[in-house]
């Protein structure tokens, strides 16, 4: 009788092991999963800064990450986040590939948590491109903004007279006044008004870097950019040029 005491003793004190570690393995998971969603309802208030990482960013940017420090882009990165948490995409669609972001959150406690998330953007409404469109994200990613004036090799100024011109005039910069005047145009452009940097015109400033074949970057030139007269006046040969060429 005391034998069998003793075997239910030890079958009920099994059990309980067994639903007690059950228990455990279920409240891991719950909140394991809940963990990787936290990041959507973090306080902006509590956010001293945020590095985000984009994996694929593409050539146009010279590096893919950046931090946000700014308080008004802080909030405006957690609701974004939200969004994204919201429809993001665990598999790829066909013929469209999503981009990992990597976010880490520095708190004013001193504490720093990393999350990531596979997110397919469709559309810049829908993804999480606008970020990008950030001042203070511009002038982090941007190589008008992050060339330094040692790595630049060659300056050229183009201008095609007419749309029948076989080639275009071609002048090169070599005086680091007039170089560093024409990068903080445009500068002072692409954050005015991204649109009108990235239209094309018929004059503009190639910035070559190290070895390149290609541009890192163009600034190009119109009558109606910002500070279109006062860089003219600084580089003459920009006026000279914009003057040649007709409609």
């Amino acid at each position: 009788m005391m034998k069998l005491d003793t075997r239910k003793k030890r079958i009920i004190f099994l059990s309980g092991g067994i639903l007690f570690i059950a228990a455990l393995v279920v409240t891991i998971i719950l909140l394991s999963g809940k963990d990787k969603l936290s990041d959507a309802d973090f306080d902006p208030a509590t956010i001293e800064k945020i590095q985000i990482k984009a994996e694929g960013l593409g050539e146009l940017y010279s590096t893919n990450q950046f931090l946000i420090q700014e308080r008004e882009n802080i909030i405006k990165v957690i609701d974004s986040v939200k969004q994204m948490v919201e429809s993001e995409l665990k598999t790829n669609i066909k013929g469209l590939k999503s981009i990992k972001y990597v976010f880490t959150y520095y708190f004013k406690n001193g504490k720093v948590k990393t999350y990531s998330h596979d997110y397919l953007a469709v559309t810049s409404t829908e993804g999480f491109e606008n970020v990008l469109t950030f001042d203070e994200v511009l002038k982090q990613i941007t190589y008008v903004f992050t060339t330094k004036y040692d790595d630049i090799v060659k300056v050229k100024l183009f201008a095609w007279e007419n749309k029948k011109a076989a080639n275009p005039l071609i002048h090169y910069f070599t005086e680091k006044e007039e170089i560093e005047y024409i990068i903080k145009a445009g500068q002072d452009n692409l954050l005015n008004d991204q649109e009108k940097y990235y239209t094309i015109t018929p004059v503009g400033v190639e910035f070559y870097i190290s070895k390149s074949i290609e541009p890192v970057f163009i600034v190009y030139i119109s009558p109606d950019m910002v500070g279109y007269d006062e860089l003219c006046d600084k580089v003459p040969k920009i006026r000279e040029f914009a003057e040649k060429v007709s409609n």
